[in-house]
């Protein structure tokens, strides 16, 4: 299901929990269940939520490259990476090869990496 519903931070749950249940009962995929990894934040006071997902998944070659473009990895391998911050060996998620979700936790918070950028 495309549909994006927008709100401001003024609205309450109940209210944003109301447009999300309008909307189930009348779309047409039968969408029940909304991952709160499809909840947006953008920069302005407006934020969006995106009931269900056309994003495709990334194949292992696509997640591959993406880990080596990152300039703070290094020895880009299935299961880890080397931090160029910190210069440890980061273990991957153990989901899918090259998956990077704890890459990308170290990222966010490493020392050595909040201290270069």
């Amino acid at each position: 299901c495309p549909t994006v519903i927008q709100y401001d931070d003024r609205t309450d749950w109940p209210a944003i929990s109301r447009l999300l249940n309008q909307h189930w009962k009348v779309c047409p995929c039968s969408f029940h269940q909304l991952p709160l990894s499809h909840h947006r934040y953008n920069t302005s006071n407006h934020h969006q939520v995106i009931a269900g997902s056309s994003k495709q998944k990334k194949t292992e070659d696509q997640r591959k490259k993406e880990l080596q473009s990152d300039e703070y990895t290094n020895n880009v391998r299935p299961t880890s990476v080397r931090c160029r911050g910190c210069h440890k060996d980061i273990s991957l998620d153990k989901r899918s090869r090259y998956y990077s979700g704890l890459w990308d936790k170290h990222r966010g918070k490493c020392p050595g990496i909040l201290k270069i950028e």
